[in-house]
């Protein structure tokens, strides 16, 4: 959850915090990691965009999502997996 990540990151999560904004800050930092890494994504890599649809569509159909309380928007997952290819 972000209230958990938040500290990880050095970024302050109040008790009331809009944690919307506060996810943002994770993102961001993550960002600026990956950067001071120098760390490739996944068109510098070589992948093809449609590796996104194809991984979405696999992480999707894992079996294991049946016992997960409340799985994830896969939809959601396959835009952001599409915004990530070449940040």
């Amino acid at each position: 959850s972000v209230k958990r990540l938040a500290p990880c990151f050095g970024i302050d999560c109040p008790e009331g915090a809009d944690l919307n904004i506060v996810g943002k800050k994770i993102v961001d930092r993550v960002d600026e990691i990956q950067k001071h890494c120098r760390m490739k994504n996944m068109k510098e890599l070589g992948l093809p965009e449609s590796f996104c649809d194809m991984a979405a569509a696999e992480i999707a159909k894992d079996k294991k999502w049946a016992i997960v309380p409340n799985p994830p928007d896969f939809e959601l997952l396959r835009q952001i997996i599409h915004e990530a290819y070449d940040c």
